[in-house]
């Protein structure tokens, strides 16, 4: 089994490496890169690569290796992407009617359900995650998970500074987590089994609880460099321990 993703893959990976005995004999190979790095790959011939010299180094210096062969995995599993704080953008300005805000006066460009939803399918379509998992099918070898990245952290919220955060503050956030899951599912679903955030990690609709993302370590294969404390979107040991678990039980499941 291969875990592929962006800098995600590291709450999973440090999972299994402090507490290999929670999953006996589990052993799948990791690839990671930063999200921006992962849209320049390319599959030929069954391997992920590039020709470019710089992200061959950047693949080597975060995977010990320039290009990786695709053959021989019975599953994919694709982590991170799509980002909701980027997606929340879209409601920096615009929003539907029936938003809480806007039905409590609040000042805004106004827009159509339909285009809410159109515009919510082609950014979630043009993410990273999405993309990677629509290469992968075209191998037509194993099947593909896909685990989204969390929420961010509800310590996020103290800020005030962020979309999702604001987004919170003016009551719209239970009516456009439930858009944007509706279109998250719509666009995984020919592509791959999607598996969501725990339940029971969600505080406030979206967010995470911060014993689930505080600690959070960086994509690096070298050293374990923790996430400053302002920096509120990547989950920790244990939230990569709960999705190790959740990736074994859909496995035993198919």
């Amino acid at each position: 089994m291969l875990l592929i993703g962006n800098s995600h893959v590291a709450a999973p990976r440090t999972a299994l490496r402090d507490t290999p005995a929670r999953w006996p004999g589990f052993a799948p190979d990791f690839f990671g890169l930063p999200g921006t790095a992962l849209n320049g790959l390319e599959i030929r011939d069954g391997i992920l690569g590039t020709d470019r010299i710089e992200l061959q180094r950047q693949i080597s210096f975060y995977n010990g290796q320039p290009s990786l062969a695709l053959t021989g995995y019975d599953a994919f599993v694709v982590i991170g992407g799509p980002n909701f704080g980027m997606i929340s953008r879209l409601l920096q300005r615009h929003r539907c009617p029936d938003f809480p805000s806007v039905q409590a006066g609040q000042a805004c460009d106004l827009i159509s359900e339909g285009f809410l939803a159109a515009m919510l399918a082609r950014r979630i379509r043009n993410s990273t995650a999405i993309r990677l998992a629509g290469r992968l099918a075209r191998l037509e070898q194993a099947p593909i998970l896909l685990l989204p990245e969390p929420f961010p952290s509800l310590d996020a919220l103290a800020e005030g500074k962020s979309e999702v955060a604001r987004l919170a503050l003016r009551g719209d956030a239970g009516l456009f987590v439930a858009r944007y899951l509706a279109a998250l599912r719509e666009e995984a679903a020919d592509l791959s089994i999607l598996i969501e955030q725990p339940e029971d990690t969600i505080a406030g609709m979206v967010f995470t609880a911060p014993e689930w993302m505080r600690g959070s370590l960086r994509l690096n294969s070298h050293h374990d460099i923790r996430h400053s404390q302002k920096e509120f979107g990547h989950g920790n040991a244990a939230y990569g321990g709960r999705q190790l678990d959740q990736i074994l039980a859909v496995l035993e499941a198919l």
